[in-house]
């Protein structure tokens, strides 16, 4: 099972949704990167807020989260919690 990224979405700045991380990326999707997420037809930009083992949300057999659809920075641009 991939990593969960937990993202909260720049257009709906009070929801966040749980996106599987692809195993390409494991090492560069941390909180605080900015990532292109497949959202209602769309692709939508947003910030991981956490990287979790195993998605929070639970699906219907059968259903996988959607992948993360691209990273927009390097770099996380929020610094995790102090």
């Amino acid at each position: 099972m991939p990593l969960a990224a937990a993202v909260l979405i720049d257009s709906a700045a009070d929801r966040v949704f749980d996106y599987a991380v692809p195993d390409a990326w494991v090492s560069r999707v941390v909180p605080g990167v900015r990532v292109s997420v497949p959202l209602r037809g769309r692709k939508a930009a947003g910030t991981v807020m956490a990287v979790r083992d195993r998605s929070e949300v639970v699906l219907p057999d059968g259903v996988e989260l959607k992948p993360l659809a691209g990273l927009l920075d390097e770099d996380p641009l929020i610094a995790p919690k102090l």
